[in-house]
């Protein structure tokens, strides 16, 4: 621990934690660290490695409006390419000698007398901060259910944000829990290499296309060589999703009683699981996948993907 408090300590180097850190040094401030606990920066984006992993806002968006990327190689970016822009941003503005890797934070103190924060990670470090920022989110960290027989299950077992890369599914028998946006990447991804493939759902997700293309060759050079339409392509995609596409979030009064059975859309490349659409608690039965075709009969517009 320093003798003297630095000014500001950052937890966690996703796109919020890079981000504080490059606008803080943008602004004069060098006096702070960076916790973060992986032994590597990205947050996000270096936890969640499984197949077809991938963003589901434009490229363009999904972001710094101070560092854009005219060599997006998708209009949605896939997770190599996103955490090599984070890899580039910490590099490009010096933050990456502020980084404290294997910090886990075990608590944080506010002493008033002193107005100085003490924060402890796991392995026993403490630092002294004047104002701590947190730079945390929640698809970093696994959510496991308490499913009864889960501890004593043989076989091999592990969450999408702890994915295996060294076991092979070729050929294996798989079972997925859940339809949410991690599954929608996850399935088609595997699916082709596996024997059998059963999914689990309790509450049915509501999609809509995700309107993804590679970006051309001679759209990355007006890009890198004429910076301002890369600003008014992301201006663009701000304002269709800020203006255009506010209905895809609210559920009309025609839909928002629907208790019918539907199936997921197979845009999403899962297989059409049939289950209700009414709201379901963890008690209910999950539904399995089945090769219906089915539309669904109700359809909200709100987008998980």
């Amino acid at each position: 621990m320093s003798t003297q408090p630095t000014d500001v300590l950052i937890i966690g180097t996703g796109f919020a934690g890079l981000g504080m850190a490059i606008a803080l040094k943008q602004a004069g401030l060098e006096d702070f660290i960076i916790l973060e606990r992986d032994p590597a920066l990205g947050g996000t984006w270096w936890a969640n490695r499984y197949p077809g992993a991938a963003c589901d806002v434009e490229s363009h968006l999904y972001s710094f409006s101070f560092e854009p990327n005219p060599a997006w190689s998708h209009m949605f970016a896939r997770q190599p390419e996103i955490l090599a822009y984070l890899e580039h941003c910490a590099d490009k503005y010096g933050v990456r000698s502020r980084i404290r890797f294997d910090a886990a934070v075990k608590s944080a103190t506010w002493d008033g007398a002193r107005a100085v924060w003490t924060v402890e990670t796991r392995d026993g470090r403490v630092f002294e901060a004047r104002a701590v920022v947190t730079g945390t989110g929640g698809l970093s960290t696994p959510s496991v259910p308490a499913l009864p027989g889960l501890e004593s299950f043989a076989g091999k077992m592990f969450h999408s944000a702890k994915w295996d890369d060294a076991y092979d599914l070729t050929g294996k028998t798989v079972a997925l829990i859940g339809t949410g946006a991690s599954s929608v990447q996850v399935v088609p991804a595997i699916a082709s290499r596996i024997a059998k493939l059963s999914v689990f759902q309790r509450t049915p997700p509501w999609i809509i296309p995700r309107p993804d293309r590679p970006i051309r060759a001679w759209e990355q050079r007006m890009f890198e060589h004429l910076p301002f339409t890369q600003r008014l392509a992301r201006g663009s995609i701000y304002l269709e999703r800020e203006f255009l596409k506010g209905s895809a979030f609210t559920v009309s009064p025609s839909l928002a009683g629907c208790s019918q059975r539907s199936t997921c859309a197979r845009r999403s490349g899962i297989p059409s699981c049939v289950a209700s659409s009414r709201p379901t608690t963890p008690s209910d039965a999950s539904a399995s996948c089945s090769p219906a075709t089915t539309t669904p009969p109700c359809r909200s517009p709100t987008s998980s993907s």
